[in-house]
């Protein structure tokens, strides 16, 4: 506590000298948020100027040379939570104030608009790969109007890349007082290649590919690489208008950031159902809590069932888990950046969807093999440490069950319990999403246009980002699989965990297991392929709670080979093993820990 105030108190000191040395004669960007502390303004001289710092140029003032603001400054103690005042202090301050005849506001909207303002998350004018950032307004109040010498390359502030690169002028007009003076700026919009990766980024909602994959999005971006993002569902807890308003933001931020307009999906599902979950009941239509029974979108993204058909999808099971195999069969992706396990029910429910629905894709697509990685938005990233603003920016660290912004309330190492931290796929983070200057850092800039994300700007940027790889390349997907008892499908459906119902937290992950009857001898797994393979590892995921296999048999080729497995907290085991051209493998359960011992996924790889 006694921390805070002394934070405070800093900043109450600079926020003094900031009001005493700042003239306000056009529209300000007041600081909202610096090192820890939030700063939330008030004016007090609104015939001049509003809270948001925009000012009144409509009013004829004259006479008055100070503005008034009560500025608060806040510290919220815990990221995670909405109470955000823990410790709040407010103080008044007066800006210095000038009033600006029409032509020195003319004349300082030209000196102001320059290439810096407009480019962007572009580096210069010579390399547009993204949206543009066009003023319709200047900080002074004049109007800007825009023109392009070829809208089928710059449009507005869209910008649609084509097969070569292209010059392009725009022009900017403002007009003032009756009088009229343009500005031109000139851009290369450079070519796409249509040769290049494909990359996929999958959540359940607006904000949360900023959260996750920033970094990544980015990168593939400037790689030129085609890059494909797809919402789960609409942002409608709070009613439709809001599920709108988020379609809005995400089309800008990741407009921003380079990704295309028409390559921006949204599946259209609700984010709150009445009764249960849809991901609990197969064959039954479910209703949102805004009384909805099938997929919409809006003006700024179409839900992809009409897209794609015409007609939205009814809220049902069966149709996310087809829209999601449609979307991956469409684009397909070479690499799919998709969130895993995180505290909201969506991030579970549409983590276990996308499984369900690549272990579809995988089946039926037998030399499909797409890189997959999963990776977590909340506990590595949005609610991660906030400490971005210190000397040192740290790498992503591993969550905790003790932290104090996001403990982990599972024993498992990590909220998915089929991972390990040290497995994680590491990406650099680039120069440029470093720069502690909000206003001049890509990453931040695209999160800001999700206007209530403020609050997380301290902690989902590290010096990497981390994901999980799960392999594609699975020889079991194709394989014929019988079992002595249990539900052998559950043995290569591309699902590592499950669970029987999705209420509330702490989730039960006890589903998806394939589990020997007690009453079965054999505890044999037979597995059949389609044509002769070779082995060089073989990969278990056991099932969840206490009991677990600690000792198998491998029958190939008339041999038999023993092979230990499980201790007790590992939640995977690999064999590294030689099995030459082999078109069956017969596994038995030889030693085990308690009753119900079993796997959720067997994978067989080639190396």
């Amino acid at each position: 506590m006694v921390i805070n105030y002394c934070k405070i108190f800093f900043k109450i000191l600079w926020l003094k000298m900031y009001a005493k040395l700042k003239i306000i004669c056009g529209n300000q960007k007041f600081p909202k948020f610096r090192k820890g502390v939030y700063i939330n303004w008030e004016s007090k001289s609104r015939e001049i100027i509003d809270d948001n710092g925009i000012v009144n140029y409509f009013n004829e003032v004259k006479d008055i040379k100070k503005v008034k603001f009560i500025a608060t400054l806040s510290i919220n103690k815990n990221y995670f939570s909405d109470q955000k005042e823990k410790l709040q202090i407010r103080i008044k301050l007066a800006f210095q104030y000038r009033a600006l005849s029409i032509n020195e506001r003319m004349r300082l909207s030209y000196e102001e608009l320059t290439y810096k303002k407009i480019l962007g998350a572009n580096k210069d004018n010579k390399n547009v790969i993204s949206n543009l950032v066009l003023i319709r307004k200047s900080s002074y109040g004049i109007d800007i109007n825009w023109y392009s010498s070829d809208e089928g390359c710059l449009k507005g502030n869209y910008v649609i890349r084509g097969d070569y690169d292209k010059k392009v002028y725009l022009t900017a007009e403002f007009i003032g007082g009756g009088h009229a003076k343009r500005k031109q700026f000139d851009f290369v919009v450079k070519a796409e290649s249509k040769k290049t990766k494909r990359v996929l980024i999958m959540v359940p909602h607006g904000d949360d590919e900023i959260f996750m994959s920033y970094s990544v999005i980015r990168k593939a971006v400037l790689k030129n690489y085609q890059v494909y993002v797809c919402f789960f569902c609409n942002c409608d807890t709070k009613g439709i208008d809001n599920a709108i308003q988020r379609h809005k933001e995400s089309l800008q931020a990741l407009g921003y950031l380079g990704v295309r307009k028409n390559r921006i999906f949204c599946l259209g599902y609700s984010t709150k159902w009445r009764n249960t979950h849809i991901y609990n009941s197969s064959n039954k239509l479910f209703t949102s809590i805004n009384g909805d029974v099938h997929t919409y979108g809006s003006k700024y993204i179409m839900d992809w069932h009409s897209f794609r058909t015409g007609s939205p999808a009814p809220y049902m099971r069966e149709s996310v888990v087809d829209d999601i195999c449609e979307v991956i069969t469409t684009v397909f992706p070479d690499i799919i950046f998709v969130n895993d396990f995180d505290k909201h029910i969506d991030h579970i429910a549409y983590s276990l969807f996308f499984e369900e629905a690549m272990g579809i894709c995988l089946k039926k697509n037998m030399h499909y093999t797409p890189l997959v990685l999963k990776g977590f938005v909340y506990s590595t990233a949005a609610y991660g440490r906030p400490d971005f603003f210190t000397t040192v920016l740290p790498y992503t660290h591993k969550p905790s069950h003790k932290s104090k912004y996001y403990p982990i309330k599972y024993k498992t190492e990590l909220e998915n319990p089929s991972l390990c931290w040290n497995d994680r796929v590491r990406f650099k983070t680039d120069k440029e999403l470093l720069n502690k200057e909000i206003h001049a850092n890509p990453a931040i800039n695209a999160l800001l246009m999700y206007h209530r994300m403020f609050r997380n700007i301290p902690c989902f940027i590290k010096k990497d980002t981390v994901f999980w790889r799960r392999r594609t390349d699975n020889l079991l997907m194709n394989a014929k699989i019988k079992t002595s008892s249990g539900n052998a499908s559950f043995l290569n459906d591309f699902k590592l965990t499950d669970v029987k119902k999705l209420e509330t937290e702490p989730y039960k992950f006890n589903a998806g297991e394939w589990m020997p009857d007690e009453s079965d001898t054999k505890k044999e797994i037979k597995i059949m392929f389609h044509k002769k393979v070779t082995i060089r590892r073989l990969r278990f995921y056991r099932n969840r709670g206490e009991s677990y296999v600690t000792e198998i048999s491998l029958d190939f080729n008339n041999k038999v080979e023993m092979c230990k497995l499980f201790y007790k907290d590992e939640a995977y085991k690999d064999i590294e093993i030689c099995l030459n051209l082999i078109d069956m493998l017969t596994i038995n359960i030889i030693g085990r820990k308690g009753k119900r011992a079993g796997f959720t996924e067997i994978e067989a790889y080639i190396k």
